[in-house]
């Protein structure tokens, strides 16, 4: 307890339930903070300013963070935070330690009991990209794909969740899906992934897997069989453009051969002697 809080003060503490911030253990938290390493918080203490103010203090659980008292100077303030005049506390440089329970206790003259204000900080680590691998078979005239989708080294420990890119609410053909999450010792930070198995109809899928904000590439599965009758007509079009291709070239090729013959004709007709021919205009001969 900080010393200048009586060790027999009854605390005042205010919380507000929400259920879209549930903060580790502590399910009915006024404010759940969340931001990431090496960057800011901000913590802004309800102070009533109709109210005489004997002292604010700013804690970590029991541990003195930052603080103000009206008669007494203060120290032991933690080097990466500061307060304004309006009591908000900021904290930098954040770390993953940094995580935890914190309170602002308000304590008002002439009154017999200080007010607390919680907060719950969570200090994340952003997950790499999510990577992926796919895998399409056929059982029972049945085509089914299954996707795994991972992403590495984040915190806290949070879901993968596949994002279709089509609108509307229809599964397209997922019959199944597993999250899974693994801590690591020696980082101390989380893995994620998610296996989900879709039955192919002739609509191709195409997803995205997103955890914390972070997205993948497009996953495209599912894409409808190639037709049989499509591919022999762009065979035989393919075929038949070469066959004229090449035909013209052989028709090129012979028409030279039969202009250079004739040339060769008119020569001998006009020369008697090949010493005439020579000296001619005739240089092909």
């Amino acid at each position: 307890k900080h010393p200048h809080i009586p060790a027999n003060t009854k605390l005042r503490v205010y919380l507000l339930c929400s259920e879209a911030c549930t903060c580790n253990n502590f399910a009915c938290a006024h404010d759940c903070i969340s931001e990431p390493v090496n960057g800011s918080a901000t913590f802004k203490c309800p102070v009533n300013e109709n109210r005489e103010i004997e002292f604010v203090y700013f804690q970590k659980e029991n541990l003195f963070v930052n603080g103000h008292h009206s008669e007494n100077r203060i120290t032991g303030k933690w080097n990466n935070t500061k307060m304004d005049k309006n009591f908000t506390f900021y904290m930098y440089n954040l770390e993953r330690s940094l995580s935890g329970h914190y309170k602002c206790i308000i304590m008002y003259k002439k009154a017999g009991n200080p007010d607390t204000h919680e907060y719950n900080l969570t200090v994340t680590v952003p997950y790499s990209k999510p990577s992926f691998t796919k895998e399409c078979n056929n059982r029972n005239d049945i085509r089914s794909c299954q996707v795994t989708c991972m992403a590495q080294d984040g915190y806290p420990s949070q879901k993968i969740w596949i994002v279709l890119v089509q609108s509307g609410n229809d599964t397209n053909g997922m019959v199944t899906s597993r999250n899974d999450s693994v801590f690591n010792l020696t980082t101390k930070l989380f893995s994620s992934t998610v296996t989900a198995e879709f039955n192919c109809s002739n609509t191709e899928v195409e997803f995205v897997c997103s955890v914390g904000g972070v997205v993948s590439e497009t996953i495209s599965i599912c894409s409808p069989p190639s037709n049989p009758a499509t591919i022999i007509i762009a065979c035989t079009v393919t075929l038949a453009l070469l066959l004229i291709f090449a035909g013209f070239l052989i028709y090129k090729k012979c028409r030279k051969s039969k202009e250079s013959n004739l040339t060769h004709l008119h020569c001998r007709s006009q020369y008697s002697n090949v010493k005439q021919i020579q000296s001619s205009s005739c240089v092909d001969f």
